[in-house]
């Protein structure tokens, strides 16, 4: 059996206190190299001591899947959502994350004093592999400084999806995109079932557009709901057109076809109300990006 070390009493003086000596420091030898550790420990403590407060105190969570709560920087992180998940990229802060109805809904908090365009932000939805599900363009949306509003997609995965991530994808990250020339100008053109969208491009930037339908009879349910819809069109085609903007009606005894010719050049996008046409001078691959996350098939 080992020998137990016997343990010296300490006594205790009741002399006032004076200096004592516990040791000597040569600075020849160790000084400079033991205040640089003790500086280099004190900085990093010191530079650190945010993070550590945050994170200690449960305000921030780690950068990985955790269910709610507040975190910053966030951009292309993946995370689990609930009504409590507050995700913040580039300032602007997103919440009550929601999906119900096959619809996503969820409100953007602009924090900047400016008015800030959301044409680079994307939502993606994923489901627990993290596979991606489907892709959202926040394109066509914007917010006041100091805004909220809350923002409502039609989605197809409802039952799958249940992670989140919020990214920024600038022009130059986007697929390049081929374009068909035609003289000057080179052609984009862009399918969803019977209506195509031909984009005009010169040197890779919009410069025109056109929005083509072509219905037949045999497309709806009968003649009366055929006639409905002839209606409606002869109705656009008639209306009061700005300045930049034909319309143009094509009828014969059981077809149609609708064409909206725009310039961009002397109408704005914004002022338009379709999510098709896009600003002057737009990249081709941005429109042919955003409209393959619309379902359009581009060529």
């Amino acid at each position: 059996m080992a020998k137990r070390k016997k343990l010296k009493n300490v006594q205790i003086s009741n002399q006032e206190l004076t200096p004592t000596t516990i040791g000597y420091l040569d600075s020849k030898q160790k000084g400079p190299f033991l205040l640089l550790i003790i500086f280099a420990i004190l900085f990093a403590t010191l530079y650190y001591m945010p993070e550590l407060t945050e994170y200690l105190s449960g305000k921030k969570v780690p950068m990985d899947n955790n269910p709610s709560g507040t975190v910053y920087d966030d951009e292309g992180k993946i995370f689990i959502f609930n009504n409590e998940t507050l995700i913040t990229v580039n300032s602007i802060e997103f919440s009550k994350i929601n999906v119900d109805n096959n619809k996503l809904s969820i409100l953007a908090n602009n924090t900047k004093d400016k008015v800030t365009y959301l044409d680079d932000y994307y939502i993606e939805l994923y489901d627990k592999n993290d596979t991606l599900l489907e892709r959202i363009s926040l394109s066509d949306e914007s917010l006041n400084k100091y805004g909220k509003r809350t923002y409502t997609y039609d989605i197809a995965n409802q039952e799958e999806a249940n992670k989140i991530s919020i990214s920024i994808i600038s022009n130059n990250e986007l697929p390049e995109t081929e374009l068909r020339l035609d003289g000057n100008m080179q052609l984009l053109t862009c399918t969803n079932g019977e209506i195509t969208y031909v984009y005009n491009f010169i040197e890779n930037s919009l410069k025109n557009a056109t929005l083509e339908i072509n219905q037949n009879i045999t497309d709806f349910a009968d003649e009366s709901a055929y006639q409905s819809a002839l209606q409606s069109y002869r109705y656009l085609a008639s209306g009061t057109i700005k300045e930049g903007i034909s319309n143009e009606l094509v009828t014969d005894e059981s077809s149609f076809s609708f064409t909206k010719k725009v310039d961009l050049s002397m109408v704005s996008a914004n002022d338009i109300d379709d999510e098709m046409f896009y600003t002057l001078d737009e990249s081709a691959s941005k429109v042919a990006f955003q409209n393959s996350l619309k379902k359009y098939k581009c060529y």
